[in-house]
């Protein structure tokens, strides 16, 4: 019964700090410090609390994608009805978003970067660090994600194939993110 209890009590924190939020982060961390001073004898908790924190951590990072690519779409509605994409993330409040989207890792507005070539809309990531929206992935070196977000390529590099291994976009460093040759 105790097993049982605490094992409530730790999945309650995470329900109750509300989803989606830097707090939620925080009680996760909370928890699993918590969990590796319970003794060996709660089992139960110590099988089922560990994938409780890691679907909220996943829940953190999925709700920070999914406002990004909002607030991309909203750019792109923005940049057909003014013939360019917005300056600030800030001029999509009102008529394209009801209101700039936070950034559910640290609870401020999600990052903004406009290239030449691209629109990078991100959320800092878990690390809480502004990589400057490096969200390539690369799952062959298996590197960590640094920051989460959505790219909007400028139409005229829609289309074409993806960089090769060795240009430009795929080198950490490199601006712009997202060079390729017109047709």
């Amino acid at each position: 019964m105790r097993n049982q209890a605490v094992g409530l009590d730790l999945h309650n924190q995470l329900v109750n700090a509300g989803p989606g939020s830097k707090q939620m982060m925080k009680t996760a961390k909370r928890i699993e410090t918590a969990l590796q001073r319970l003794p060996r004898f709660y089992l139960l908790t110590h099988i089922l609390a560990p994938s409780l924190g890691r679907a909220f951590e996943v829940d953190v990072r999925l709700t920070a994608q999914i406002r990004s690519a909002r607030a991309a779409l909203a750019a792109e509605r923005y940049r057909l009805d003014n013939g360019r994409f917005p300056e600030q993330l800030d001029q999509l409040a009102g008529d394209y978003l009801d209101r700039v989207p936070i950034d559910p890792f640290d609870d401020k507005p999600l990052r903004y970067r406009l290239d030449d070539d691209a629109l990078i809309i991100y959320s800092v990531g878990r690390n809480q660090i502004d990589d400057g929206g490096d969200v390539r992935r690369d799952k062959k070196a298996r590197r960590a994600q640094r920051d989460w977000g959505f790219i909007l390529l400028a139409p005229e590099y829609r289309g074409l194939p993806a960089p090769e291994e060795d240009a430009p976009a795929t080198r950490p460093g490199v601006s712009p993110p997202f060079s390729c040759e017109k047709r």
